[in-house]
């Protein structure tokens, strides 16, 4: 819950913060005023836990926090606000494009293989806000075919596609349409539009929303299995990882265990035995041998083929990882600030005395001493 839900409200830095405010405050500035504030309120959380929900099951090897993610379904919310109010706005077909090319460009810099970027969570985000905005729309009216049709022919990129009879009877219909309104609203015979309308009940409308609801109960449900439930969960063992246009980090998970045959020749607090059993996520494919039982602890790190590594030169790539990203972190000297690896191990201590009834608790070993325990059992 904490990744999922408070991790929105915490930002990696004052510019990561404002960057997120300054971007959100001009996409609310849109959507609140014809929405209103609970809607929209809704539309940033569910985005938001949309982006998270996607980011943890894709990539459970990273730490993400920030609210990109919300930002992210903010824009996608925008489609259909332009579709909703198709008749308010002045050139809805361009504000559409517009849109696009903006979250194309807002993600092709992220895409490049920028560090520190969660780009699941920018993707889980814009799903959310375009289903959401879907599943809430008060109609769909507005947008239809005729609608349409008349504003590309009288636009600059589709009028071809259209005979010059057909151009100039809309240009005047319109003309004249525009100026019987203008008449009509300057003599105080008609209000000017609003923008708060109550939901259509015609069947088009039902059917966009049911659909849009439909989606994401069904995109929430089946990432909160895999999230929560360990038969799911367990069945992703190797989970895509961050994604950019230079290709997918990975992620290795699996349950902790010992290679075959070295069940009782591990020292007492190695680390493979200490956290046997624990589904735990890795960054490094050679340290996840060495935990998932694939590869020997004992034997120079040597697999079922009998190809070697040394278990040091493995346990290495974990503090070489990017900070965040690492599930467990090795010290590289004595006296090092104590890691997540050396906390775990010091708790399965205390819980070992305690069972034995001893009341003193040695100090956690650093790592030179599990590489010196390690070269004493081959």
């Amino acid at each position: 819950m904490f990744r999922v839900v408070w991790g929105m409200f915490l930002h990696g830095g004052w510019m990561h913060l404002l960057l997120n405010v300054s971007c959100q405050a001009q996409t609310l500035w849109i959507l609140e005023p014809a929405w209103g504030f609970l809607r929209t309120l809704s539309l940033w959380i569910v985005g938001g836990v949309s982006g998270s929900l996607l980011s943890a099951v894709a990539n459970p090897c990273t730490v993400t926090v920030g609210s990109s993610g919300a930002f992210y379904g903010l824009l996608g919310a925008l489609v259909p606000f332009s579709i909703e109010y198709w008749d308010h706005i002045a050139s809805p077909a361009w504000f559409l494009f517009c849109v696009s090319v903006l979250v194309m460009v807002a993600q092709f810099g992220n895409m490049v293989g920028v560090q520190g970027v969660d780009n699941n969570a920018h993707l889980g985000g814009l799903i959310g806000g375009l289903l959401f905005g879907f599943a809430t729309i008060r109609s769909v009216h507005a947008f239809r075919w005729q609608g349409v049709a008349e504003r590309m022919a009288s636009s600059t990129l589709f009028w071809w596609m259209f005979p010059a009879e057909k151009r100039r009877s809309l240009r005047e219909d319109n003309l004249q349409r525009v100026a019987r309104e203008r008449e009509e609203r300057s003599s105080g015979r008609i209000p000017p539009p609003k923008f708060v309308w109550k939901f259509r009940g015609h069947e088009r409308e039902w059917c966009v929303r049911f659909a849009a609801a439909v989606g994401l109960v069904t995109f929430w449900s089946v990432l909160w299995l895999y999230l929560l439930v360990p038969s799911y969960y367990e069945s992703l063992s190797s989970p895509p990882g961050n994604f950019s246009f230079l290709g997918s980090t990975g992620c290795h998970c699996c349950r902790v265990q010992p290679f075959p045959g070295e069940e009782d020749k591990l020292p007492a607090f190695h680390p493979v035995r200490v956290n046997r059993g624990l589904f735990w996520c890795f960054v490094s494919e050679g340290v996840a041998n060495l935990f998932c039982g694939r590869s020997s602890a004992l034997n120079r790190g040597a697999d079922v083929y009998g190809q070697t590594r040394q278990f040091e030169e493995a346990l290495g790539d974990l503090p070489s990882a990017r900070a965040g990203e690492a599930p467990l972190r090795i010290a590289k000297e004595e006296g090092e600030s104590a890691s997540v690896w050396q906390r775990l191990v010091k708790s399965a201590k205390k819980t070992y005395n305690a069972v034995l009834g001893n009341t003193t608790t040695p100090a956690a070993p650093s790592a030179a001493e599990l590489a010196q325990q390690t070269r004493a059992g081959q």
